[in-house]
Order: structure tokens, then C-alpha cells, then sequence
């Protein structure tokens, strides 16, 4: 019989073992919490700052959130590819079993068949 694919690619993520709906859900936890300390409100000292670098700060906040996004949409990818690719080897190996199971079960009714008629 074949051997089961069953290694799983290493990834750096803290919800490793999870699925990947819960991988999505804790990555979109981390995202929310890290864009909550971005935002400026009035009242603080970004808002007093010149326009200039207030923008260019949200505007670096931002593209440091998006390229964050980036790398976690890009690992989970990876880890849907290996997920994918060792469910069709699974699949191809239960469809192996099966054709078996169906031989085995055709041998056992001929067999019946041939001991009924020699009787």
C-alpha cells in the first residue's frame, strides 16, 4: 500500500496547527489590532504635527499594514497549496483502495457463482 503523505510544510504563523478558517480569523485579530494604535484622533499629538508628515506617516503606517497583509495572504496561499496538494494524493490513494475493494468483492461473487454451478 502507499505510503500517506501526512508532513505538513513548516510556516512561521503562531496558529500552525489550526484551520484555515481559524488561521484566517486569528490573522485578522493581529491586523485589527495592530491598525487600532495607527489611527489618529483629535486631540493628539500626530493631529498637531504638520500635514505633510502626518500623511506621510499614515501613508508608511498603512503600506506597512498592507505589505503585513501581503506576507500573511502569502503564507496562507502556500499553506492551501500544501494542504491541496496532499489532500489529491489522499484522494488518489483511497481511489486505489476502492478499485481494490471492488476487485476483491468481483473475485468473491465469481467464486460464488463457480462453486454454485459445479454443486
Amino acid at each position: 500500500m502507499a505510503e500517506r503523505a501526512t508532513a505538513k510544510p513548516k510556516t512561521s504563523s503562531p496558529s500552525r496547527g489550526a484551520k484555515p478558517v481559524e488561521k484566517r480569523a486569528a490573522r485578522a485579530k493581529a491586523s485589527a489590532g495592530s491598525a487600532k494604535g495607527t489611527g489618529t484622533s483629535k486631540g493628539t499629538a500626530a493631529s498637531k504635527t504638520p500635514g505633510k508628515s502626518k500623511g506621510a506617516s499614515d501613508l508608511a503606517a498603512a503600506i506597512e499594514r498592507l505589505e503585513a497583509q501581503v506576507m500573511d495572504l502569502k503564507a496562507e496561499r502556500d499553506d492551501l497549496k500544501a494542504e491541496l496538494s496532499s489532500s489529491v494524493a489522499r484522494v488518489k490513494e483511497l481511489e486505489k483502495v476502492q478499485v481494490q475493494a471492488i476487485n476483491r468483492i468481483d473475485w468473491v461473487i465469481d467464486s460464488l457463482h463457480n462453486v454454485m454451478e459445479t454443486k
